[in-house]
């Protein structure tokens, strides 16, 4: 009988070696027969392994080495499969979510008595499912976005809350109480309260650790939180209704006294003002117009910022921020404009006549409105007939936030989404 042909010895070999034998002492296993122990010891002492046998006499452990490693393989196959699928459903979606956008088909609901007082201020992230409300009731609520349920109310400022925004790890408020007050996210408490302000803080902005506020004096506070200073940017001569951080270097903010101001956080100066309202600008927008001109193949130049601003003159602007140029003007609100938020396809605007107008970014077309006007019925006793004191804007829905106490939501992606695109 031929003598059995030896091979190198390999790390496979040695790993299956090892690893049953640490087994065997972890779990005190004698099944295997000891011939085979020495057997396989003596083949190694010599310099030569012959290859276990795959059965029987292949060690349990080994065995369940094979059944991972098939599972494994099975697992990755999956999972590279997987992405075509996902990819082609976010397509459809995606499609149906933006005919939708074009031909105003959404859901309207509306939840009363959010607020005793009126809703002045709202953040909302579709992604966190959850949103953000400030009321003239001096209380901040938490929601959960699929259930309009309250999760938390939170207590402490002696004023009406003009601002909030939040993250995954707090909460961020201001008042005109002349406080900020920044909360705990998982606990709901307070960790810690910005005082010191000369009068109320109209309104608040911040982006990892800069926190930008605007007050009714005219001033806007820039604080660093995680260094503890600050430090006072003047110029405005009346409220500052909102400011928003652009690029962690550079600020805008808007104000009653009609201007808009672009300010260099680093040389504490103004770079560029735009002129063009005529009353109070009581909102703005900073949005990345998505490139239409691209083609597969094709680098297209990438497109310039916008910023978009809304008065009581009753018209919005489009500006080019590194011109200053005014690129639109928008026209078409009754009353004036209380609030704005842009993307990166269209804006959305609301007024104290409680409309709600989308408009078109890239060439300033009225697309549609909504809220209380004549293509859009509203009864009264449905709510959401007050003021739009605050809106937000996602890719499938619009929040708005009412001087009546309620909020209202457009959602633009149907339940029965597919069978809406029939």
């Amino acid at each position: 009988m031929d003598a059995p042909v030896a091979v190198a010895p390999t790390q496979e070999c040695d790993e299956i070696a090892r690893t049953g034998q640490a087994l065997k002492r972890k779990r005190g296993d004698s099944s295997s027969s000891s011939e085979d122990s020495a057997s396989y010891a003596a083949s190694t002492d010599s310099g030569q392994v012959v290859p276990p046998p795959l059965s029987p006499q292949l060690p349990h452990h080994a065995h369940d080495h094979g059944a991972v490693n098939r599972e494994h393989i099975q697992k990755s196959e999956k999972v590279e499969s997987q992405p075509k699928r996902m990819w082609k459903n976010m397509y459809a979606e995606r499609c149906v979510v933006e005919r939708n956008w074009r031909k105003a088909r959404f859901q309207r609901t509306v939840m009363k008595n959010c607020h005793a007082d009126g809703v002045i201020s709202m953040h909302f992230n579709d992604c966190k499912g959850k949103y953000v409300t400030g009321g003239n009731d001096n209380v901040i609520r938490v929601w959960d976005c699929e259930t309009n349920n309250c999760i938390k109310e939170l207590k402490g400022h002696t004023n009406a809350v003009s601002g909030v925004q939040f993250d995954d790890h707090k909460i961020v408020s201001c008042s005109f109480d002349r406080t900020i007050r920044i909360w705990c996210m998982r606990t709901f408490e307070v960790i810690r309260i910005l005082d010191g302000f000369r009068d109320g803080v109209a309104c608040v902005h911040y982006v990892d650790e800069i926190l930008a506020s605007g007050c009714v004096d005219g001033t806007i506070r820039i604080t660093n939180t995680k260094a503890g200073k600050y430090f006072t940017l003047r110029g405005h001569t009346d409220w500052v209704n909102e400011v928003r951080i652009y690029n962690k270097r550079q600020l805008f903010s808007c104000s009653d006294d009609q201007t808009v101001r672009l300010w260099d956080l680093t040389t504490h100066t103004v770079v560029r003002e735009f002129v063009g309202h005529h009353d109070q600008v009581l909102c703005l927008s900073v949005s990345l117009p998505m490139p239409r001109t691209a083609r597969a193949g094709v680098e297209s130049e990438g497109a310039a910022p916008r910023l978009v601003t809304g008065s009581l003159d009753k018209t919005l602007k489009v500006w080019d921020i590194d011109t200053g140029a005014c690129l639109h003007t928008l026209f078409g609100h009754e009353e004036g404009v209380m609030c704005v938020a842009s993307d990166t396809l269209r804006i959305v605007s609301g007024s104290t006549a409680n409309t709600v107008f989308v408009w078109d970014l890239e060439s300033g077309e009225k697309m549609h409105a909504m809220g209380r006007t004549p293509d859009v019925a509203v009864q009264d006793e449905e709510g959401g007939n007050g003021v739009v004191a605050c809106i937000q804007l996602s890719d499938t829905r619009v929040m708005t936030g009412s001087d009546d106490g309620s909020v209202a939501t457009y959602d633009f992606y149907p339940n029965d989404l597919f069978q809406a695109s029939v």
